[in-house]
Formats: structure tokens, C-alpha cells, sequence
């Protein structure tokens, strides 16, 4: 649990927007 969690910190230093695009696209997935 702890290195997927320093990957998807170090994920989105590297690439704030990605990460975000990410989320958005899970949400949807979700509803």
C-alpha cells in the first residue's frame, strides 16, 4: 500500500493535470 501511494504522489508532482484527467474519467466510469 505504501509504495502505491508514493507513485501516485510522485504521479502527480510530476503531472498535476494527467492525474486530474485521471480522476475525472474514473468518476465517470463510477456514475
Amino acid at each position: 500500500m505504501k509504495k502505491k501511494e508514493t507513485i501516485i504522489k510522485r504521479n502527480i508532482i510530476k503531472d498535476p493535470k494527467a492525474s486530474a484527467l485521471r480522476k475525472k474519467t474514473r468518476e465517470r466510469h463510477r456514475n
